[in-house]
């Protein structure tokens, strides 16, 4: 049986989704897992829905050093979580792990090495454009590397099938890398300390990867 205990809404920033309040409905209604939970800064709690504080059961909060959160918007989500007995992880996030690289990997032991390693494929999965994919590097390449590099073939199709479960067991079992990971640098690579990137920064490290 293939059946989540956390069923995870997550980002980038899912409050900034119109869409959110109907997603987390939706895992409810069919029963997805026993928990539904929201990952978030925090930020715009604030301003969430009632319908939102009815249906989350469960928030990760994370902590950045710079913006940190002010101190009224967490005496807020600390008072709402508590009249709806919500509980919450408050995850400092001081570091980011430095996974992704700029150009493919071609040495493929050390990719299968950190592909066998590697706890992000247990842990971190993620449904994105109707596929199921192990880790959450596929979809956010296809991004990161302006939609020039597919990686569907890193996932699973979620259409409706008879051998649908089947397949999933199957893809989950695999034993090859994905594609992804001869992009990256695993789940375990080293951290670099969090700071705050400038727009100009932003854009041209984007750019220059898109080249």
């Amino acid at each position: 049986m293939l059946a989540p205990h956390y069923f995870k809404l997550v980002g980038g920033e899912p409050l900034l989704h119109p869409a959110l309040d109907d997603c987390l409905s939706i895992a409810r209604r069919i029963n997805i897992a026993p928990v539904v939970s929201v990952t978030t800064n925090g930020f715009l709690l604030p301003r969430a829905s009632e319908q939102f504080w009815q249906q989350v059961q469960a928030l990760t909060i994370s902590l950045y050093p710079s913006p940190s959160l002010p101190a009224e918007t967490v005496a807020f989500i600390e008072q709402r979580a508590t009249e709806r007995a919500i509980p919450i992880n408050w995850k400092r996030q001081d570091q980011f792990v430095d996974m992704d690289l700029e150009t493919q990997r071609t040495d493929t032991t050390v990719t299968q090495d950190i592909y066998n390693d590697c706890w992000l494929r247990e842990r971190c999965h993620i449904v994105s454009h109707g596929r199921f994919y192990t880790c959450t590097r596929p979809p956010h390449f296809e991004v990161f590397f302006g939609n020039k590099r597919s990686f569907c073939e890193d996932g699973i199709s979620l259409e409706a099938a008879p051998d649908l479960a089947d397949r999933l067991l199957l893809y989950l079992q695999r034993t090859k890398p994905l594609q992804a990971c001869s992009f990256c640098r695993g789940g375990n690579a080293t951290v670099r300390p969090h700071r705050q990137m400038a727009p100009s920064e932003i854009r041209a490290t984007r750019d220059l990867r898109r080249q």
